[in-house]
């Protein structure tokens, strides 16, 4: 899949490695890399999903109901979103393109954006 970002900022802190760990650190800046990485190896949306499914991605509800997180850590998720007019898994196994529109953080309730 090939990857967009919502806004320049989340682009220049996903994209290089130093600003990544510098904001979360290194472990965490890893596993980030990691789920770009296996979202990355994927043929479309649906692929990752279903077959290789790392992260536990699932849909959001709210102001976020098109997009999907996918864990980094125990507390911070990865939130994309599929470029795509439908969600239905028909549309998925088209869909070639994800925004990523940051890191949240959920811990005790909270949902803080980390990444942008």
């Amino acid at each position: 899949m090939q990857f967009k970002f919502d806004n320049p900022k989340v682009e220049k802190i996903i994209t290089d490695t130093k600003i990544l760990q510098k904001k979360v650190g290194l472990e965490i800046g890893k596993s980030i890399k990691k789920r770009l990485n296996h979202l990355e190896a994927a043929d479309n949306f649906n692929e990752y999903l279903t077959r290789i499914g790392l992260g536990n991605p699932h849909p959001l509800s709210g102001n976020l109901s098109r997009c999907y997180s996918i864990s980094v850590t125990a507390n911070f998720r990865l939130v994309v979103e599929p470029e795509s007019d439908s969600l239905d898994m028909e549309s998925l196994k088209v869909c070639k393109n994800i925004i990523i529109k940051g890191v949240l953080e959920y811990h005790d309730g909270k949902n803080e954006w980390i990444i942008p």
